[in-house]
């Protein structure tokens, strides 16, 4: 047990860093008061840094905010009858398609509503049915992006 010159606790051995021009010795400061001390030393020499990570975490925030709002006008931008009837044909279109083939369709936003280009809208011509593994494969990017989708 040794007694940490910093904070006065009494300490175990193995709390202490060994020294390295004294073999056998210890620092006379536990490491958790070393650490301490330099986290400070570090926040006055760069007094920048914290503030530097706040303002992009607020950036982040705002950044997804603003993309929530942008999507949510986009989805809710037009619902008159002829744009609903289509919708639903669309995804009764898919249904079939998964029946007849056996395999997975998705509806598939050729511009899609998540861009950092654009946002697209939910609505009628915007939408094809694809096979979901290119629409995996498409993810967010806008048609001819990543690959050609036809």
């Amino acid at each position: 047990m040794k007694c940490c010159s910093r904070c006065g606790e009494t300490k175990a051995i193995t709390e202490f860093t060994p020294r390295t021009d004294r073999p056998g010795k210890v620092m006379s400061a536990c490491r958790s008061c070393v650490a301490k001390v330099a986290s400070i030393k570090y926040q006055e020499a760069h007094p920048r840094t914290r503030q530097r990570h706040l303002c992009k975490a607020d950036s982040l925030r705002w950044n997804k905010a603003k993309r929530d709002k942008r999507t949510k006008e986009a989805i809710y931008l037009r619902d008159d009858e002829f744009n609903l009837f289509v919708l639903s044909e669309i995804h009764s279109l898919r249904r079939k398609r998964n029946d007849l083939t056996g395999i997975d369709w998705h509806v598939d936003h050729i511009i899609p509503l998540q861009n950092k280009l654009v946002c697209g809208l939910h609505y009628y011509n915007n939408l094809r049915v694809i096979p979901a593994s290119l629409n995996r494969r498409k993810s967010n990017a806008l048609h001819g992006e990543r690959q050609e989708i036809v």
